[in-house]
């Protein structure tokens, strides 16, 4: 299990436009988690915008509200 995890938006990562990657205890670079990892199918689901569960933070969620700066 990776000791932290990065969600990373990028075209053409994934299908999905966004990569996982998990970077282990010791590890100096990170390792993309496979896209059939529950984390995708979570996030696609669950999360309130554009895959980011912005629904649990309200400083983005205001953000979001206000558009782009």
């Amino acid at each position: 299990m990776p000791a932290i995890e990065v969600h990373l938006k990028q075209a053409g990562i994934d299908k999905t436009g966004w990569g996982f990657f998990g970077f282990g205890d010791s590890a100096a670079t990170a390792t993309m988690i496979p896209g059939a990892a529950p984390c995708y199918s979570c996030h696609a689901t669950e999360a309130a915008h554009d895959q980011v569960f912005t629904q649990f933070y309200p400083p983005l969620r205001e953000r979001l509200a206000r558009g782009s700066p």
